[in-house]
């Protein structure tokens, strides 16, 4: 998205169309069960088959779509710094410097810290 190049921003603007269209989100879905982003794709055969074969997704299909704008997304105030923690502590434990438990520990202490400061401070 190089804003001196032309070329660039076309290929980019080009890129995140197909990326979003109908047909390439009914396949990111099928293939990964994340939900589309362009509703038309609830409408193509890719979709619609595999909610045959997992109609449990319905369920989060059709409670996200009847949620309130106040209750989407993450209802994190501090969930890059919760993210962060997580992730240097699964690090730890991956490399052998904590235990399972330790790991889990540090981040919910850190976490919980961060949740009670964010809280105060947003009243």
């Amino acid at each position: 998205m190089d804003k001196e190049d032309e070329a660039k921003q076309l290929a980019s603007w080009e890129f995140l169309k197909f990326m979003v269209s109908p047909e390439e989100q009914a396949y990111w879905n099928a293939n990964t069960g994340y939900f589309p982003v362009n509703k038309k794709a609830y409408d193509l055969k890719a979709v619609k088959d595999n909610l045959v074969k997992y109609p449990q997704f319905q369920t989060a299909i059709d409670q996200l779509h009847a949620s309130s704008p106040d209750s989407r997304g993450a209802l994190l105030g501090i969930f890059p710094e919760a993210r962060a923690t997580t992730e240097t502590n699964i690090e730890s434990m991956l490399a052998g410097k904590l235990s399972p438990q330790e790991a889990l520990d540090n981040a919910a202490k850190t976490v919980n810290a961060a949740i009670d400061k964010y809280n105060r401070t947003n009243k």
